[in-house]
């Protein structure tokens, strides 16, 4: 057996990914259809990349799909570089 670099740019893609699958498949994370904030119930926004009612509150969904900063619950940020929601 190998061993993983984890510095390694595949192994950061590998765990990207992951963390990408787990968030989207969390109904936090990614729940309800939507095409607007106002398609979402109470306290969720309307993500733009996934189309999907996302948790405000909901700060584990590290590698959530975004577009914007406000596709991503408090306290995490959307990377234009990745793509993705990351941790402040």
């Amino acid at each position: 057996m190998g061993s993983t670099d984890t510095t390694s740019v595949e192994a950061v893609d590998v765990l990207l990914g992951v963390l990408c699958v787990s968030s989207v498949n969390h109904n936090e994370c990614a729940g309800v259809v939507c095409k607007y904030s106002t398609d979402c119930p109470s306290g969720y926004t309307c993500n733009d990349a996934t189309g999907r009612c996302v948790s405000k509150s909901a700060s584990f969904c590290v590698g959530l799909p975004c577009k914007y900063g406000m596709d991503c619950p408090t306290g995490l940020t959307c990377n234009n570089g990745t793509g993705q929601c990351n941790a402040t």
